[in-house]
């Protein structure tokens, strides 16, 4: 390490001279300065995962670091993490890979002995994924992998399935993918997208190209689903079979209703009923034990509330206190039932029945005329203004309230939808007088041609004349301005 011009290196705040006490403080006895000594090494040299001189320059001394620790490396990651586990060698194994030149040799040998003696299961399944990126003899990699692939330790079979994975074709070997189904579920091999790192990547992205394989893949979606579903993991690989092919709906509403079966984090939890509601359309026989999977979801969770009334369950109503009008809506556009629909169109709330309302038909709307125009003068959307349209309502029948839902809005013309308000209502033009006019206007008219009342008087009740249409003015001839009007004549004399 002093053979080596730190102070010509450089990382993200300057010169790296400070690097090398940092990779002298990994080995104190304090624990303390341990931790401040990798929070200062990832927060400089590897600066939001940005690669700097001195960290490629580093890699052999981080490695040994990560192997012969003055704390058995467990200090280490409870300095750093305060949490316990191996954390600390298990990024220090990352930053291994990126060794070069002069340090591959020594990284590759600290690699090594890290994989086969690391009590951790997650520093050994890295230190195998390391090892494997690294390795330039291909020859020996192969061999590596398959051996590992009969090691004790659950992620590390699982991380040499993955490596032979990536470097095979669909479809992909028996025993490779049951090994993978089995073992890749364990918890200490990582998979979410958190664990990303540059050149490695995450599981999710290496097994991208494993969908090729509908079988295989399927079996590790449910494998992964057995053990536990952690991180969604196994969730994930069921919308992978459903994205890439088709007609499997019905295969991953399955595998999806066995992971309601474990408890998920509440984001989790919300990505997995997302998937839900995206793929239960498509499928012709859901599982059957989806309902009973929802229900306890659904006395504190919308969407699954949501997802029950798409199955038409009616458990929504008796063992749900409060469900929520989108639900009701679901129900009722499912069930078709009046009871149905005027509960989810009376509820109080009055949001979130947009579904409802493309699923009316006409003779349905006129059932439940009153609570529609409520709706549509409480919570009008565009969807319930164009269903208006469709069921024809200017012929609906009349309100309670002794008018029509048309001319409501006739004489209400700023509820109309937007600001068109119809042709102006012009005062029809008049027509010839209709037959007996002439007849009565000479029985009732006296002298004068005016109509007459009792006595000889007139009157305005008999027919009047029709009224004179309003003419445009004629123009007329200019008149003389006041100079032109007292302007002498000039008369001219003889030439």
């Amino acid at each position: 390490m002093d053979t080596i011009d730190w102070s010509s290196l450089r990382h993200a705040y300057g010169s790296a001279g400070d690097v090398p006490g940092w990779i002298l403080d990994l080995y104190s006895s304090d624990p303390d300065q341990a931790h401040k000594t990798m929070d200062e090494f990832f927060g400089e040299a590897l600066h939001q995962g940005s690669l700097s001189s001195a960290a490629v320059t580093a890699v052999p001394f981080l490695a040994h670091a990560a192997v012969h620790g003055v704390h058995k490396r467990a200090s280490v990651l409870a300095a750093l993490a305060g949490t316990g586990d191996p954390q600390v060698r298990r990024n220090t194994v990352r930053v291994a890979r990126r060794a070069t030149g002069e340090t591959l040799p020594t990284a590759l040998r600290e690699l090594t002995a890290c994989f086969e003696s690391d009590p951790s299961a997650a520093v050994r399944s890295e230190a195998l994924t390391v090892l494997t990126r690294l390795d330039p003899d291909a020859r020996a990699v192969e061999p590596r992998l398959r051996s590992a692939l009969a090691d004790p330790v659950p992620a590390v079979r699982a991380a040499a399935a993955v490596g032979l994975v990536e470097r095979a074709k669909a479809p992909y070997p028996a025993e490779v993918v049951a090994v993978l189904a089995e073992a890749g579920g364990d918890p200490e091999l990582s998979v979410n997208s958190g664990e990303f790192a540059p050149g490695i990547g995450t599981v999710d992205s290496r097994l991208w190209e494993l969908a090729g394989d509908a079988d295989a893949l399927t079996a590790v979606a449910r494998g992964w689903i057995a053990r536990g579903d952690h991180q969604i993991r196994g969730s994930r690989r069921a919308q992978r079979l459903s994205e890439v092919w088709r007609d499997r709906e019905n295969e991953t509403i399955g595998l999806l209703t066995a992971a309601l079966a474990h408890d998920h984090a509440p984001w989790d939890l919300f990505t997995l009923l997302d998937a839900i509601a995206r793929w239960l359309p498509g499928a012709s026989h859901p599982d059957p034990a989806l309902g009973d999977r929802l229900l306890p979801h659904a006395r504190t969770n919308g969407q699954a509330q949501e997802l029950l009334g798409h199955l038409g369950d009616q458990r929504l109503l008796t063992d749900i206190p409060d469900p929520r009008p989108r639900a009701l809506a679901a129900l009722a556009a499912r069930t078709q039932r009046p009871e149905h629909q005027r509960l989810a169109l009376r509820h109080p709330d009055g949001h979130g029945l947009d579904e409802l309302y493309p699923a009316l038909s006409p003779e349905a709307a006129r059932t439940h005329l009153p609570d529609l125009i409520h709706l549509l003068h409480r919570h009008p959307t565009p969807t319930l203004l164009h269903r208006f349209g469709d069921w024809a309502m200017h012929r609906a029948p009349r309100h309670p309230g002794g008018h029509r839902a048309d001319d409501r809005r006739r004489r209400h013309p700023r509820r109309r939808c937007g600001r068109d308000r119809g042709p102006p209502r012009r005062r029809p033009a008049p027509g010839p007088a209709p037959a007996g006019t002439a007849a009565l206007r000479h029985r009732t008219t006296s002298g004068g041609g005016r109509p007459a009342g009792r006595g000889g008087r007139t009157t305005a009740a008999a027919d009047r004349a029709p009224p004179r249409q309003r003419q445009h003015p004629v123009p007329t001839a200019r008149r003389p301005g006041p100079r032109e009007h007292h302007r002498r004549p000039v008369r001219r004399g003889p030439s």
